[in-house]
């Protein structure tokens, strides 16, 4: 028997849908510098918390450091286990101890070894009995002003012991503009008691009217290292950023700084169409919006690609987050990235006993894979199965 089938999927392009913007502090101003024939300006925003919020910094749990407790509001049996969480540098790690057969976390927020006098925690619903999952806050001073991050804390229960992480679920953010354009500027800090964007923090910008906004500040964070460019070049502005932590109104902050600077760049031939946004990261970090055939970025080496497709006439968008394997803009010669519309839908199929399963593909002219946003779930990819010209099945793609 030979069967034939095809994918139906219309692509569809749109415009940017335009987020909800939070009202944040407006920058202070500016202060401009003459380098030669061109006046550069440094730009000065300020930052305020944010909880409940993606960041790529987590808290190590060493799981077989023995804490001896001075006083401990429980009796010692059951599965009890105690160790510490390091937080920023390391060098004032804060002690616990897991009380596992209750479910309960002690957290020495003081230091003192004494659990009698701290805070406890009960583990919330996870639904799998050897996972244990804490949220809790702990209490960070900034000079004469104090605040509290949120921590989410994981634990997972073997016989003798146990394996555990802890993820900062608070970051100082703001909307910033720039030349015009508006962006969401995040900083996600460490907990050791200072801003240093070359160290452990790391930043991330998305322009303000990326709906896809926080997904990109997930996939270029995960390796952390690309969230700390030499250069951060926005549309056709090159910056260095610093960021320092400041007081406002008698509040904690974050003030960031932006400083322009002169920096040679070379030309990258776009051999792709519809693109309404264009990240790389690697050394410096790129945004540019609706970049066309061509752009002129820094020379260096590019890990990561962010696309973001549409139009003005389409109901859909398509994102691509592309491996670039060391692409590598050389000074003096052009680049060639291959991204970008047209896109073609194709489906990978295997065989499992009677039944065929389909896997749907979007991809571009390099197949790079991209993904249809769930804008429109009326229009979802559907295939046809087909008995010589006879349809016989029919199906639509899901996700997952």
């Amino acid at each position: 028997m030979k069967l034939r089938f095809k994918i139906c999927s219309v692509i569809y392009l749109l415009p940017l849908f335009f987020l909800n913007a939070v009202a944040f502090s407006a920058p202070t101003g500016f202060d401009a510098i003459t380098s030669g024939s061109e006046t550069l300006h440094e730009f000065t925003f300020f930052l305020h918390l944010k909880d409940n919020a993606y960041t790529p910094i987590s808290i190590e749990i060493p799981p077989k450091i023995g804490v001896e407790f001075k006083k401990e509001p429980f009796p010692d049996r059951g599965k009890i286990f105690r160790s510490v969480l390091r937080i920023g540098d390391g060098k004032n790690p804060i002690p616990f101890a897991l009380n596992a057969s209750k479910k309960t976390l002690y957290l020495d927020l003081n230091r003192n070894l004494d659990l009698t006098d701290d805070p406890k925690y009960s583990a919330k619903p996870y639904g799998m009995s050897n996972y244990q999952y804490f949220v809790f806050r702990i209490p960070l001073k900034i000079d004469d002003t104090s605040t509290s991050y949120l921590i989410n804390t994981m634990f997972y229960l073997q016989r003798n012991g146990f394996w555990g992480f802890a993820t900062i679920h608070s970051r100082w953010e703001g909307l910033i503009e720039l030349y015009g354009e508006k962006y969401k500027f995040i900083v996600a800090d460490d907990m050791d008691g200072k801003i240093d964007l070359k160290g452990q923090d790391c930043f991330f910008v998305t322009p303000e009217n990326d709906p896809f906004g926080e997904d990109v500040i997930y996939k270029l964070t995960t390796n952390r290292t690309r969230a700390r460019p030499d250069i951060l070049f926005l549309n056709g502005h090159a910056f260095r950023v610093s960021a320092e932590f400041a007081k406002r109104d008698n509040k904690p902050c974050v003030k960031a700084i932006f400083r322009e600077t002169q920096i040679e760049t070379e030309e990258v031939q776009i051999t792709g169409q519809y693109i309404k946004c264009l990240y790389l990261s690697g050394n410096n970090l790129i945004i540019q919006d609706s970049p066309g055939k061509e752009i002129r970025i820094p020379a260096g080496r590019y890990l990561q690609a962010r696309i973001v497709l549409g139009d003005e006439k389409s109901k859909l968008l398509a994102t691509g987050d592309i491996s670039l394997h060391n692409f590598e803009v050389a000074r003096g010669k052009p680049a060639t990235l291959t991204v970008g519309a047209p896109l073609k839908s194709i489906a990978d199929v295997s065989q499992n006993g009677r039944y065929l399963q389909l896997t749907y593909r979007l991809v571009d002219n390099n197949n790079n894979d991209y993904t249809l946003s769930a804008r429109e779930p009326k229009q979802p990819p559907r295939a046809v199965i087909y008995q010589g010209d006879r349809e016989i099945q029919t199906g639509n793609f899901e996700y997952g």
